[in-house]
Formats: C-alpha cells, structure tokens, sequence
C-alpha cells in the first residue's frame, strides 16, 4: 500500500468501527447519532437578494435597472397597456382578494377500500 492511499484506508476503517443500526426502510433507529450533525450547510444568498443586487446596479447612464423598469411600465401603461396597468395597481395596492361563494347543499361521499384492495 503506498502512502497517498493510506488516509483513504484509515477513514475506512473509522466507519467501519461505529456501526449504524437502522430499521427495514433504511431510516436510522431511535438513539442513534446523526450521520450529518450539522445538517446541509446554508447557501450564502437567495434568488431575491441576488435580484434586488442585480436591479440596483445602474446602466452606463447612471440610472438603476429597476427605475428604468418602473419607467418603462409607466410607459406601457399610459400607451393603454392593460397588462401593465394592472401590474402597476397590484404593487401600489396589492392583488385583489379573489372571493367565492357557494350556495346550495354540499354532499360528501366516502368509500374505504377494503385493505386487500390498496
């Protein structure tokens, strides 16, 4: 055995050495340590803050990304852009509460399948 493969066997051999006990479903038994303690390490950014970054920068004339978006949306929207507009009135005001309303009876059927059947 050379040298470059040792650790490799040395690890190996670690693992070897704690066995892990787990139920039929592959899932670890109750009271056995984690094999990740730590969990999944956290990503240092969202796709928000990568978006917010990213339309704050400013074009070659020196004015930001989003306000040149809100400018063309307000162009859009005084041209009759009714796509536009209502974009423009669901971030001044928020979207509009969808409602619904039922009237008459409502009836609920259940069948249970014998446990042969599932």
């Amino acid at each position: 055995m050379d040298d470059a493969t040792q650790p490799l066997v040395e690890s190996l051999a670690l693992l070897d050495k704690s066995p892990v006990n787990r139920d039929e479903r592959g899932r670890l038994l109750p009271g056995q340590k984690s094999l990740n303690p730590n969990g999944r390490p956290r990503k240092n950014w969202t796709m928000a803050e990568l978006t917010e970054q990213a339309l704050e920068e400013a074009d070659e004339t020196g004015i930001p990304f989003n306000k040149l978006i809100a400018i063309k949306l307000r162009t859009l929207a005084l041209r009759g852009d009714m796509q536009a507009i209502k974009e423009i009135y669901d971030r001044m005001d928020g979207k509009a509460k969808e409602s619904l309303e039922h009237s008459g009876a409502v009836e609920i059927y259940t069948h249970r399948a014998p446990i042969d059947e599932i």
